[in-house]
Order: structure tokens, then C-alpha cells, then sequence
């Protein structure tokens, strides 16, 4: 049986882990929470609830690789720690990696998808960063900026990711692409998070994955 590995990135997310934690599955194996130095109670509410506590620097990209660095799975799991992605679809990630995908990612625009939590303007965005990728790229992806993804262990270091911040979304498909490695996509649904503040800047992070994308356009991956 292939061992499971579930890593969480959070700053400043003590009451969603406190909600959160105490939902994740059985067959879940390993719960790694990366924390970002956070300024409230998430490590001591991680410490709480028994579950590995890495710390990394600031930034959503620098935890999650981090976290899959850490990760000892032979599937690794990643999502937000807002609870706003359904726990109900870990089992759904976990069988589509073992029936053979390498890397599989959430959508939000397939059928039987959504979102709760998108506004007109950050959609705007995703819908731009998609076409720019898949133009470039050759590729047809429906949802380039959702976090909810899982990998074979063993592609993980193949992706040489190097972003800090939220740019590794893209950063990740981009280089997938370029190396040849077929991803799944999945439909999700992404609730509203369930106490607190989003952390996602539209206007700044969107500028970061615009530049994000035109680097890659310059830079060879091996």
C-alpha cells in the first residue's frame, strides 16, 4: 500500500487548523503542516493536534516545497489551510495518482467544479494566465492557479521548482509542460474559507504570475 502524504501551507491560520485537522481522513498517513513564521497560535494549534510542524520562509511557494521536500509518501497531497477545499476530495486525488498519474490538479472550470471565492477580477486573471500558458505551451488546461494538487513522490524534484510565492502554481505547470509530463485534471470545488482573511493579493500576486510566465518563456528547464 502506497503511503500518503498531506502537506499544508499556512500563515496565520490557527482557527481554520483547529477546524481543519481533526477532519483529515484516516487513510491519510502523514500531516505536514509548513508554517510561514506565523504571528498567531497555528503552530501551537498544529502542536495540538499531534500532526509535523516545518517551518520555511514567507511565502505560499517556499512551504509548499518545503512540505514536499519533507513529505516521506509516495503520493503527496497539498492544499490550502483555509478550509476552503472539500476533504472529501482527498480520496479522489489519492486514486487518481494511484491509477497511474503523475501529477493530478484541481479545477474549478470543469464540469462539476466551482467557486465560492473568485471574483469577477481575479477571474479575469486566471482566465489570462490559462490562455498565456496554453499558448505557449501547447497546452489545455482549464485551472492553472488552484492549489489542490498531488504528485508521485518521485516527479517531484523532475518539476525543479524554485518559486517562492504564489507564482509556483504556474511555475509548476509550466515546467510539466515543458518536460513532458502529462497532467490530470480534475474538477473541484472551492468553498469561501472559514475564518479569516485571504492572503492571495489580486493585483500584486497577479503581476508576480504574469512575470512568473514570461521568464519562463526565456529559461530552459533539462
Amino acid at each position: 500500500m502506497e503511503k500518503i502524504s498531506l502537506v499544508i501551507p499556512v500563515f496565520n491560520e490557527a482557527e481554520n487548523l483547529n477546524y481543519l485537522l481533526p477532519q483529515i481522513p484516516r487513510f491519510i498517513d502523514e500531516t505536514i503542516v509548513v508554517d510561514s513564521w506565523s504571528e498567531d497560535k497555528t503552530v501551537e494549534v498544529a502542536q495540538s493536534h499531534g500532526v509535523k510542524i516545518v517551518f520555511a520562509k514567507r511565502g505560499k511557494g517556499a512551504a509548499l516545497r518545503a512540505g514536499m521536500k519533507e513529505a516521506s509518501g509516495d503520493i503527496v497531497i497539498t492544499m490550502d489551510g483555509d478550509c476552503s477545499q472539500l476533504l472529501d476530495d482527498l480520496s479522489r486525488f489519492a486514486a487518481a495518482v494511484q491509477s497511474g498519474n503523475h501529477i493530478v490538479i484541481g479545477s474549478r472550470f470543469l464540469k462539476g467544479g466551482g467557486s465560492e471565492e473568485i471574483t469577477p477580477f481575479r477571474k479575469s486573471g486566471i482566465f489570462l494566465f490559462r490562455t498565456m500558458i496554453n499558448s505557449l505551451w501547447k497546452t489545455n488546461f482549464t485551472d492553472v492557479n488552484y492549489g489542490y494538487r498531488a504528485f508521485k513522490k518521485e516527479v517531484i524534484p523532475l518539476l525543479e521548482l524554485t518559486a517562492d510565492g504564489f507564482d509556483l502554481d504556474v511555475e509548476l505547470v509550466i515546467h510539466a509542460a515543458k518536460k513532458k509530463i502529462k497532467i490530470l485534471e480534475i474538477p473541484c470545488y472551492e468553498k469561501k474559507r472559514a475564518y479569516g482573511k485571504a492572503k492571495l493579493g489580486a493585483i500584486k500576486d497577479g503581476w508576480l504570475l504574469f512575470f512568473r510566465i514570461l521568464r519562463e518563456m526565456f529559461c530552459s528547464v533539462e
